[in-house]
């Protein structure tokens, strides 16, 4: 899939998301995993943040998981070059809204990447203290309401000693835009 045809594709899904289900906050990490386009936390962000500045989309990052809402530029986009795609294939009941409460949900990804982290650490038997103990205040951090980012860039910064974690880590900073 060509990359204008990614971008497309988005922002069709959230005009069905929007005729739909309403207007929401809508997961476009979902959608760019609905659309089996492989890519990090950081693309889908730039992604997001190039369909902003076109108009098309409004933004909100939590920790990772970006939520976008469709905007009337957006809308009018799609009428106008008369966008379309087959959504037999895709399960648009797959694709997350915001919801305050589920902060939990949005930091999963995360803490799947620290808990690969500590498991790394323990088979290579770098299992120092400091280290292990440096993994899990970052965990416990990512955990928490309202987490401090000035803990867990320190905690990053720590971590990054150890080269068996760096894609870990980029991934982390990444998500918390640090």
């Amino acid at each position: 899939m060509k990359y204008m045809e990614l971008l497309d594709n988005v922002i069709f899904i959230l005009y069905e998301l929007k005729k739909t289900k309403g207007i929401n906050w809508y997961c476009l990490n979902n959608i760019v995993e609905l659309l089996n386009y492989d890519s990090k936390i950081s693309e889908v962000n730039e992604i997001a943040k190039y369909l902003e500045a076109q108009g098309y989309l409004e933004l909100m990052s939590e920790f990772g998981m970006i939520f976008v809402q469709i905007t009337s530029a957006g809308l009018v986009y799609v009428e106008k070059n008369q966008i379309q795609r087959d959504l037999k294939d895709i399960d648009l009941d797959k694709v997350n809204i915001y919801n305050e409460d589920d902060y939990f949900l949005f930091r999963k990804p995360l803490l799947d990447i620290v808990k690969k982290m500590k498991s790394i650490l323990t088979k290579n038997k770098k299992g120092k203290a400091d280290i292990g103990k440096d993994v899990e205040i970052l965990k416990l951090e990512i955990s928490k309401i309202n987490p401090n980012k000035e803990i867990i860039e320190l905690k990053l910064y720590d971590l990054k000693k150890e080269r068996l974690l760096g894609q870990y880590l980029g991934h982390i900073r990444d998500a918390i835009e640090i």
